[in-house]
């Protein structure tokens, strides 16, 4: 990374930014207006796109733009797999396009980029001999990317092949070379990473004094400096970490300082520094809060907003501030607290991103965690109930819910506005986006050319690597937005298919009511929408997170003890199954007690123990319709089943007062603006027998009925039915039920 400050920077990127646009054009032309044969590219027309595809990659770090780095990666690669064995820029060819790769990992973390970038740099760095001068720069990028892989995958192993590659690139290097510094800088981080991995308090001082030699060795105004100064003070955190000396945090809040100093305002490394000093300061306040570090980090995740970078930085940032407020109510306030929450959501939907793999998507929901939960909680308790319902809705399901919005029919676009020819070209991305799937998890599933698209926006023959099928997705979601934008100007389609808004969610109670209950660590409420729209609170004060959680574990361990998930016979004796009944009826009573009873009297629809004459809807032969919309733990319990069941107490049960269902999101009960399409795939993954279980019944059975409504879907049964198999055939469907003995489990 090569950065810089001052306007004069700024000039020399606008030129080179110039430059590099002329010479994508002229790149675009020759691979797409016919000028060259990608087979076999005239040699001076490959010089002209290693051009385009280097100068892009200079300028990657300051334009921050999947398109680019991924028009780098298509151009570069084109060059690679045509240069002949033996030129003389063969290795800076693999070494360009390993840093594509690199980049764009970075930027969107796809493991897969990086494990496409390794191999190419280590192809680079056996072409060249030690003498020649580029063999350094090679094998210090090779580290580096050896050091990200030890980090994401907790390798000690790629860590210490790091080390070895850096002393070979520092050893080959004279002292007063101008690379010397940054070579240093950049071993120290692999010590660093050595040190997280293996806690050798060795590995953490050389680390920090092979840091201080780089800032020693380097002018004070020049650019690299400021990496070099982020990597000493997060050394230096971790230092401090574990040995709690407060010269460390000095020093290194101090370093950071200087470095956000250094790089001027636009450049996305600006975000990394506002972010990780907001971090520092937010260590600090662990072990002396004070109102003045936490106004900075506030300030400084707002500020990080206004630069642009990653989607996951700005998850990060997003994410943190919301720790930095819940962790000091004093310093903060309510509204503090929603702005925060506020960009947590903002930011979701670029991490979930549908030019990624459905794979990726899931696990970046693992990572947010149970945020929609603690927001919605946040919002319950400024009385923003409205906001609250709005989030919790937000949270659920939100892979499934893209999916659904890549199927909804355009009959309503096309009505109102038949002259566009919007909607088709909206229907046709979204069709390659779903066929897509999440087809990049690894590049085997790449081998069926059947799997492509079939429209105009299908990929070419010579398209069929995980890095051309990245690239396409990429393309085919950035164009699916730019879309949705333009329906979005249309007037009557402003909202289309965005989160729906409280007053919409409400339609959703019809003529039942609808609970909404969330569970946080730190509160729990219900939201209750009435048949008449109306949205009423209820606080569950004696309801805790860690409680559900306690019942979810004792209701499942008193099923198991009489054999109720398990589909064999097995037989129990009389005073085991008892004592396990009464175990799961003191669940229930729990349940009804703690969350059923508080919720049907704020309604009205228990009855008043003082009162001779029941509640209206008792004197009818129609129970009214609750349907409920639990999340997290609590959806493992059956709210439907609550009440008192002691022969001594009031013997009421939610059976007796109401017909419950559920829901997972309230989006489901909604009346649709359009009918779902049928999905076009479905995996049946079938298990009659498993060793260590018991037989399933009915088993062929129910796979036998599910083929008969589609038509020749996947199956795998048996053996077949294998993790890697099902993990490769889940990227290629739609829906997949399981019929497995482990499904009752679960």
């Amino acid at each position: 990374m090569n950065l810089s400050s001052s306007q004069s920077v700024q000039d020399q990127l606008g030129k080179k930014r110039f430059r590099v646009n002329i010479l994508f054009d002229e790149a675009a032309a020759m691979v797409g207006g016919g000028y060259v044969d990608p087979e076999k590219p005239a040699l001076e027309q490959l010089n002209k796109l290693a051009a385009a595809g280097t100068w892009a990659l200079q300028l990657y770090d300051s334009i921050n733009s999947v398109d680019r780095v991924d028009s780098a990666i298509a151009i570069m690669k084109i060059v690679v797999e045509n240069t002949p064995e033996n030129h003389p820029e063969q290795s800076q060819y693999l070494y360009t396009l390993g840093s594509a790769f690199f980049q764009r990992f970075g930027q969107l973390g796809t493991f897969s980029d990086l494990e496409e970038a390794i191999p190419l740099q280590r192809r680079a760095v056996a072409l060249v001999p030690d003498t020649d001068p580029s063999k350094p720069k090679y094998l210090n990028g090779l580290g580096v990317s050896l050091v990200k892989r030890s980090r994401h995958l907790e390798s000690l192993k790629d860590v210490e092949e790091a080390l070895i590659v850096h002393r070979r690139a520092v050893d080959l290097t004279p002292r007063n070379h101008h690379l010397y510094p940054g070579f240093s800088s950049d071993i120290g981080d692999a010590f660093c990473a050595h040190f997280e991995l293996s806690g050798e308090i060795k590995a953490l001082s050389i680390a920090i004094e092979t840091q201080k030699y780089a800032l020693k060795h380097i002018h004070e105004k020049h650019p690299d400096r400021a990496i070099y100064l982020h990597r000493f003070c997060t050394s230096l955190l971790i230092r401090f970490r574990h040995f709690r000396d407060n010269i460390d945090i000095e020093e290194a809040i101090d370093a950071q300082y200087r470095a956000v100093r250094i790089i001027p305002p636009g450049h996305t490394f600006k975000s990394i520094l506002l972010i990780d000093l907001a971090h520092a300061l937010s260590t600090r306040m662990k072990h002396r809060p004070n109102h003045s570090d936490f106004n900075e980090a506030f300030k400084l995740f707002i500020d990080e907003g206004d630069h642009p970078s990653r989607p996951s930085l700005k998850l990060d940032a997003a994410l943190q501030l919301a720790e930095l407020c819940s962790t000091y109510p004093q310093f903060s306030s309510p509204d503090m607290l929603l702005r925060a929450y506020t960009f947590v959501f903002e930011a979701i939907p670029q991490v979930v991103w549908l030019g990624n793999g459905i794979n990726q998507r899931l696990q970046s929901l693992i990572r947010i965690g149970s945020v929609f939960n603690a927001a919605a909680a946040a919002a319950i308790a400024t009385g923003n109930s409205g906001r609250a319902l709005e989030w919790v809705e937000q949270g659920r399901s939100v892979v499934w819910r893209q999916i659904l919005h890549l199927r909804a029919p355009l009959d309503d676009l096309r009505r109102h506005y038949p002259t566009l020819d919007l909607p088709d070209r909206l229907e046709q991305v979204s069709v390659a986006l779903e066929n897509t799937g999440g087809l990049m998890r690894d590049a085997d599933l790449l081998h069926d050319k059947d799997n492509f698209p079939q429209l105009s926006l299908r990929m070419t023959p010579e398209s069929e690597t995980l890095s051309d099928y990245t690239q396409h997705t990429h393309r085919l979601a950035t164009e699916y937005e730019k879309l949705l934008t333009e329906v979005r100007k249309l007037d009557g389609f402003e909202s289309f298919l965005k989160p729906k808004l409280s007053r919409e969610l409400a339609c959703a109670a019809k003529s039942s009511f609808v609970v909404v209950i969330n569970v946080d660590k730190t509160r729990c409420d219900a939201l209750v929408i009435c048949p008449d729209e109306e949205l009423i609170h209820v606080p569950l004060p004696e309801l805790t997170y860690e409680v559900v959680k306690s019942m979810q574990s004792q209701l499942a361990s008193a099923l198991q003890k009489i054999s109720l998930r398990n589909r064999s016979r097995l037989s129990i004796s009389s005073k085991s199954f008892h004592h396990s009944y009464d175990d799961v009826e003191r669940i229930l009573s729990g349940l009804w007690q703690l969350i059923v009873k508080p919720i049907l009297k704020q309604i009205g629809l228990l009855p008043d123990p003082l009162s001779r004459t029941a509640p209206n809807h008792l004197k009818t032969s129609c129970l009214p319709h609750i349907t409920w919309c639990a999340c997290g733990p609590l959806s493992f319990l059956p709210l439907h089943a609550a009440g008192d069941y002691d022969p001594k107490g009031e013997r009421m049960r939610v059976s007796d007062l109401a017909v419950s269902s559920y829901t997972p999101t309230l989006d489901a009960l909604l009346k649709p603006r359009f009918n779902i399409s049928f999905p076009d795939s479905i995996l049946v993954v079938s298990q009659s027998s498993t060793p260590g279980y018991p037989s399933l019944p009915g088993v062929n059975e129910e796979v036998s009925k599910i083929k008969g409504h589609f038509l020749d879907p996947p199956v795998l049964e048996g053996q077949n039915a294998t993790m890697d198999a099902v993990f490769d055939a889940m990227d290629k469907c739609s829906w997949i039920p399981p019929c497995l003995p482990w499904c009752t489990e679960r």
